[in-house]
């Protein structure tokens, strides 16, 4: 199974419309291409790690939680970024979880509570949303500006709407 097909089956157990499945699939895609171990490429060389060196890590506690929620390094399936966001899914995955910082499924359980505590409008706007490619669209560029946050966020609508509408056509209806 490929990792977007794990992402699309991973998010409906969570009830999700197919729109608001690719929206939210189209920014993994675009942040960390549905690689759960990822860290920003931009601070591989500044850290002296990969993605796998970088997880590792985490996890032996070698780089510790203080250094990992302060790095400023986006990380995982949604390259989380900001410290406090970093800080709970660190503790989401030790705790709650007691498996690794990479557990994609984890992940996903991570990026469900924080939309349903932490982006209510978001994740309401987005289950309202048309199960049409429209919808898959606006979700698309809902989850964009409210929850990732991208730098030069208006460039990355478009190519997330693309992405999304890509997606809607081929996961809909049971598409594969």
């Amino acid at each position: 199974m490929t990792t977007e097909r794990f992402t699309y089956l991973s998010l409906k157990e969570y009830g999700y419309t197919d729109a608001m499945v690719c929206g939210i699939m189209a920014n993994i895609a675009w942040e960390s291409n549905y690689k759960s171990s990822n860290l920003e490429q931009r601070y591989e060389k500044k850290l002296n790690m990969g993605d796998v060196e970088y997880t590792a890590n985490v996890d032996l506690g070698i780089y510790t939680k203080e250094q990992f929620i302060n790095d400023s390094a986006g990380y995982g399936i949604c390259q989380w970024t900001w410290k406090t966001r970093k800080e709970s899914l660190y503790n989401y995955a030790k705790q709650n979880w007691q498996t690794s910082i990479g557990h994609p499924f984890m992940q996903i359980a991570f990026l469900n509570k924080e939309l349903l505590q932490n982006y209510k409008t978001c994740y309401k706007d987005m289950m309202q949303a048309e199960d049409t490619v429209d919808g898959a669209k606006y979700c698309a560029k809902r989850f964009c500006q409210d929850y990732e946050k991208p730098p030069e966020i208006e460039k990355r609508i478009a190519e997330r709407e693309s992405t999304a509408e890509r997606l809607f056509i081929k996961y809909h209806n049971g598409g594969d």
